[in-house]
């Protein structure tokens, strides 16, 4: 009674032990899901809080040379707003005089610009390089845990969406699928995906927000008058190397491709578990009728 093919349905050894060693396991179970995951949460926010103090501080970076090149942009570009008057009008000794005064200080800033640029650059590497070490020893820490615990709720999003499929076949598991177990397997599935798009989400923003860090450093500098050549120097100096949270020893950055692929992957194999079971009840009803 109350089975999809209204047959008994049969009390196994193996479904008595799983009942009774549930009563036991769920608990600390479910403590320790959400402690994780309050976790996970607790320290996402930490390191976004580390960037935003990042954000502010590369303003400040970038200001140390902005008024430079506002005040020296004439030098640096090869033309002066006091330039020499005709050589004719002056004595041709005090005319080289002036023009090698003039050349000395344009190199005397190109040299202070060089030095100048040199260590704002090595400002902005030592900002990123500060919060990417600190995820860095997160990840070390909690990686493990994240990895364990992403491919525990995606086993059960499959195992679900599979077990769904196999009862709805003929064979051995026929005619054994109840109305709860129906509601039973909603909830794990949709608990499934809530902790995926929990861990993956997580992760993913805290990489996401730091990996456009280096596009912010751009816009500032555009702002500031750099130019093209040292915000191209810039900017690959910071995409160098990977920004945001990994796995699997800094082999895998939980980026929006990876989240968005992996979901596409998982919803592809769920969908169609179900929609060859509806398949399959469809054609149990008709053959029964």
């Amino acid at each position: 009674r109350g089975t999809l093919h209204t047959a008994p349905q049969p009390l196994t050894l193996f479904a008595k032990l799983h009942a009774y060693a549930m009563w036991p396991v769920i608990p600390p179970l479910i403590a320790a899901l959400v402690a994780s995951y309050v976790m996970f949460g607790f320290i996402a926010l930490l390191h976004l809080f580390d960037i935003f103090a990042m954000r502010e501080k590369l303003s400040e970076c970038v200001n140390i040379l902005s008024n430079f090149y506002k005040s020296s942009q004439n030098i640096l570009s090869g033309t002066r707003d006091d330039k020499l008057p005709d050589a004719k009008n002056f004595y041709p000794e005090q005319a080289a005089s002036n023009m090698l005064g003039n050349i000395q200080e344009a190199h005397h800033q190109v040299v202070f610009e060089e030095q100048l640029f040199n260590m704002v650059a090595d400002l902005l590497l030592a900002l990123f390089q500060g919060p990417q070490a600190r995820v860095n020893h997160t990840c070390r820490k909690v990686g493990g845990l994240w990895v364990h615990l992403v491919l525990f709720s995606t086993c059960q999003v499959l195992a679900v969406s599979i077990a769904v499929e196999a009862h709805t076949r003929t064979g051995a598991l026929a005619g054994m699928y109840t109305w709860w177990w129906g509601l039973q397997d909603l909830f794990h599935l949709a608990c499934g995906f809530v902790l995926l798009v929990a861990a993956l989400g997580i992760f993913c923003i805290v990489t996401t927000y730091f990996q456009s860090m280096p596009m912010h450093a751009l816009s500032l500098m555009r702002e500031a008058g750099f130019p093209q050549s040292r915000q191209a120097t810039i900017l690959g100096l910071l995409n160098s190397s990977p920004l945001g949270m990994h796995i699997m020893c800094q082999t895998v950055y939980i980026d929006v491709p990876k989240v968005a692929g992996f979901f596409l992957f998982l919803l592809v194999i769920v969908i169609g578990n179900v929609m060859r079971a509806f398949d399959t009840i469809t054609y149990s009803v008709h053959v029964h009728a």
